[in-house]
């Protein structure tokens, strides 16, 4: 399943972008995979064989993600509308 089953274009594009320091592809990535990106915003080291994220990784994430997609919103050229948050 694509993330964009649960996030805008504007928090999958901005996280992705922060993160991997690349420019998102045209298609959502995978829900799972967007989830280990989020835990990075929040100290997930991603390790090989590091476990699952935790609550508290997943919740700094989505915090350090919804001021990502707020400076998306503002600043990102393409000028996607705040209605799609």
């Amino acid at each position: 399943m694509g993330c964009d089953a649960v996030l805008s274009e504007a928090e999958w594009k901005s996280v992705y972008q922060i993160v991997t320091k690349r420019q998102a592809p045209k298609r959502p990535t995978p829900l799972g995979e967007m989830i280990r990106l989020i835990a990075q915003l929040g100290g997930y080291t991603a390790r090989k064989h590091d476990g699952l994220p935790g609550p508290k990784t997943l919740w700094v994430g989505m915090q350090r993600k919804r001021d990502f997609t707020e400076a998306w919103l503002m600043f990102h050229p393409a000028g996607i509308d705040a209605e799609d948050v």
